[in-house]
């Protein structure tokens, strides 16, 4: 299915005062030491967040799913205004385009996730973001600009739509995640692109599986790559990434994993975060080249 086709399913049984469907059958992936974990759920009566910024743009990053707790999400939308919910489905999914495109509006002040992703694309030259050069991370104003526009000039993709405050998944039934990833795959190749950057190592793991029922689609021969030396001096946290090709529709595309993007050693830690990001552009391109 294609991205619009899933959002008008999940959108019209919300309206319905149904559970998402497509969400309660993926909570048949959560590992069973984790399944009366809260943490673990999805939400299955929020709005699914397919994508947050402009469809069209160059810079793509795919994460796993949104961070928040089930619940929250949840209540988010049984407590929000019944002309809200009960608009006319087609008028709702419109309004949820737009909200999408322009989310950098109800940004005030800097969420971390946000200045953490600009600090890694820093170095990334010609993303099309038009992020701060030679940034101060520490000035608050930077922060600010930086996480605006990260937000407002790329393409941030959830491969799962479904909001969860934590996320993994169990290898026995890793398919049910391979339509979310044709779906991604659609959305990533219906426009040209100039960077494909998937924000964790679990996608591997992911995109090996597919490969055994989709085979040759993630060419992941390229090794991954260690920096020389830790992200921090005298620290332990070594980056890692691969350069993969992704074959889809009869076309090939490069992207990368970022397999230490997640660290928590890097959440606000946005001139590590800046390095690990230099690390990576220059594997990328050393690779490509």
């Amino acid at each position: 299915m294609k991205l619009d086709d899933r959002l008008l399913q999940d959108i019209a049984e919300l309206q319905s005062n149904n559970e998402i469907s497509a969400a309660v059958k993926l909570s048949a992936i959560i590992k069973p030491q984790d399944a009366e974990s809260e943490s673990h759920l999805f939400s299955t009566r929020g709005v699914p967040h397919y994508y947050y910024g402009k469809r069209e743009k160059a810079t793509v990053v795919v994460n796993l799913n949104p961070g928040k707790a089930a619940k929250i999400a949840d209540k988010e939308f049984e407590n929000a205004p019944e002309e809200y919910k009960r608009q006319p489905t087609d008028l709702f999914i419109e309004n949820y385009h737009k909200e999408q495109r322009t989310y950098v509006l109800k940004v005030e002040n800097a969420d971390s996730f946000d200045v953490k992703q600009a600090a890694f694309l820093t170095p990334w030259r010609d993303n099309g973001i038009d992020l701060p050069q030679n940034p101060d991370w520490n000035d608050k104003e930077t922060r600010n600009i930086a996480a605006k526009r990260v937000i407002d000039n790329k393409l941030q993709l959830e491969l799962v739509p479904y909001a969860s405050a934590k996320f993994d998944f169990s290898s026995r039934c890793v398919e049910l995640l391979f339509p979310y990833v044709d779906t991604i795959l659609d959305e990533i190749f219906a426009k040209e692109r100039k960077y494909i950057i998937f924000a964790s190592s679990k996608f591997e793991h992911i995109f090996k599986h597919y490969n055994k029922v989709n085979p040759n689609t993630f060419d992941l021969s390229k090794p991954i790559q260690q920096s020389d030396a830790p992200l921090k001096e005298g620290g332990s946290l070594y980056g890692q990434c691969r350069v993969i090709f992704i074959n889809h529709n009869g076309e090939t595309r490069p992207a990368l994993i970022a397999h230490t993007f997640p660290s928590q050693a890097l959440g606000r830690a946005y001139k590590l975060m800046q390095k690990y990001g230099e690390f990576c552009f220059d594997e990328y391109i050393k690779t490509i080249l």
